[in-house]
């Protein structure tokens, strides 16, 4: 196999799961030409031969454009006409298999979904069953005869001047997901009195975060400061990670770092989580009380 594409259009958090099956493809194919099609917000994180840009209107929150979508994947289709093999990673709807289709790749694997599932060649049922979301990976890779480790694979840049931060990412991609702000004040105070030194991370979350660095004495406030590469190594060197199931959780999942994730009721948090997954119900002292278990 000459050249093999991956695929996931969805956000950031989920490119960085996908990317767990890189280090066993490469290891079972050194010679293949590895590529990635993704949306523009995910591009930076990701170590491989090609990369291919595809911003789905369903999955862009900045500028969710349908014409714009149908304009770029009329030329992605001629961009990865030339795969051998291409697996799609993302198990909902909204993926790329109708794009594979289009672009007459000969073995496209990926889920069984209602819509364009068949348009794969190889397809297998999404079957999470409480465990971590790049498990479900194992039988689309089986279709290559892989069976390595699943390990999340993402460039970061060296950022020693932060490290041992305890870093709070009190906002992301999704309002919904949201925690209660004075949670927050309360477990960014008690974190401070610990002695923990807080870093703040995201994006146009100033105003967010704004009432609780009132309440304390040395906060670093990085938000709207990181590219998304110094972002990632912010993270690797953390102390510990707290935040709303978004990229920063499962970033540090990636890194080994100790994370604790706040869930929306409808979210499955062990799929999605961290080391210790929260719902939105759980008060200040639950996050609190948790730390013991890391």
């Amino acid at each position: 196999m000459k050249k093999l594409l991956l695929s996931n259009l969805a956000h950031i958090g989920d490119v960085i799961i996908a990317t767990s099956v890189l280090p066993s493809l490469r290891e079972k194919f050194p010679k293949t030409e590895i590529g990635f099609l993704c949306g523009s917000w995910a591009k930076d994180l990701l170590d491989v031969d090609h990369i291919h840009v595809l911003d789905h209107y369903k999955h862009d929150r900045k500028h969710p454009s349908l014409f714009r979508y149908l304009a770029q994947k009329r030329g992605i289709v001629e961009e990865i006409s030339d795969y051998d093999a291409a697996i799609d990673l993302y198990p909902f709807f909204w993926n790329a298999a109708h794009v594979f289709y289009k672009a007459k790749i000969p073995i496209r694997v990926g889920f069984t979904e209602r819509v364009f599932g068949k348009c794969y060649t190889h397809r297998h049922p999404f079957c999470p069953q409480e465990r971590l979301l790049c498990e479900s990976y194992r039988p689309l890779l089986a279709e290559f005869g892989v069976e390595g480790p699943l390990k999340s694979d993402v460039l970061f840049e060296e950022m020693e001047q932060y490290r041992n931060l305890t870093l709070l990412h009190v906002g992301g991609g999704a309002v919904r997901k949201r925690w209660q702000l004075e949670r927050w004040i309360a477990v960014a105070k008690e974190l401070e009195k610990q002695g923990h030194i807080l870093g703040f991370t995201g994006r146009e979350e100033q105003k967010l975060i704004a009432p609780i660095l009132e309440h304390l004495e040395r906060p670093v406030n990085l938000c709207d400061r990181l590219t998304l590469r110094q972002f990632a190594g912010v993270v690797r060197q953390s102390r510990l990670v707290i935040g709303m199931d978004s990229a920063i959780i499962h970033l540090a999942r990636a890194f080994d770092v100790p994370s604790i994730s706040i869930h929306a009721p409808i979210d499955n948090p062990k799929i999605w989580g961290g080391n210790i997954a929260l719902y939105q119900s759980a008060t200040s002292n639950d996050v609190i009380n948790s730390l013991h278990l890391l």
